[in-house]
């Protein structure tokens, strides 16, 4: 057995015994290359395990593509939106900004109240992430958190990994991916772009809408 073949066979081992401790369990499903690994082992593990997404300015055929994919894969996915562009155009401080912890608010505020909403009004005692700790911050595997569960079981996975388990079993790269800028894309162009890849934030915006005609400065103006 190769180190990706045991890494593979004890994630799954411990997805079911975490599983099984939990009665409503849900997935935080972004669909970038993590959450398809995690949304995919959960839902082999457990079927029809609801995986909540949040799709707040996302490039639009970026979305079309999550939709699809979960769609294709037989994903039990609730689409949720937290923010318009209004809210945007009022939070500007949000756009293209690479301070650390502007970025992470953002994060907060735009996914993780979503999720954290959705599981305390549907009683999901478990929230499962597709983070990694060789890109997120993820302190354990299991912990609580405002006072629910939440599990990170790709916590030890490293990037290759991912793109491995993708192949493997059959699921596209997800279509963000595959963009100019490839995988510095993240999961959406105001969270993930850097102004400094593209000259300034001019360039940032002039990017976008490249990719998406919808995205441009304008719509910020309230």
């Amino acid at each position: 057995m190769t180190e990706y073949e045991r890494l593979v066979a004890e994630t799954r081992e411990h997805i079911a015994s975490t599983l099984a401790a939990y009665s409503n369990p849900m997935v935080a499903y972004s669909g970038g290359k993590d959450g398809l690994v995690a949304m995919h082992l959960i839902n082999q593990a457990r079927p029809g395990t609801v995986g909540v997404c949040e799709l707040s300015f996302n490039f639009a055929q970026q979305t079309a593509d999550i939709r699809e994919t979960a769609n294709r894969l037989g994903f039990n996915i609730v689409f949720k939106n937290s923010h318009d562009w209004l809210w945007l155009s009022q939070h500007k401080e949000f756009v293209f900004n690479t301070e650390t912890k502007v970025r992470a608010k953002s994060f907060l505020v735009r996914q993780q109240k979503t999720i954290k909403d959705y599981a305390k009004q549907n009683s999901h005692d478990l929230v499962i992430f597709g983070r990694r700790k060789q890109e997120n911050s993820v302190k354990a595997m299991l912990y609580t958190a405002h006072g629910r569960a939440q599990y990170h079981p790709l916590r030890e996975w490293r990037v290759d990994d991912v793109w491995r388990y993708l192949a493997s079993v059959g699921i596209d790269k997800p279509w963000i991916y595959t963009t100019s800028r490839g995988e510095l894309q993240g999961n959406g162009p105001f969270y993930s772009l850097r102004p400094e890849h593209f000259g300034g934030v001019e360039g940032a915006w002039a990017y976008c809408n490249t990719i998406d005609p919808s995205i441009h400065p304008s719509r910020l103006e309230s």
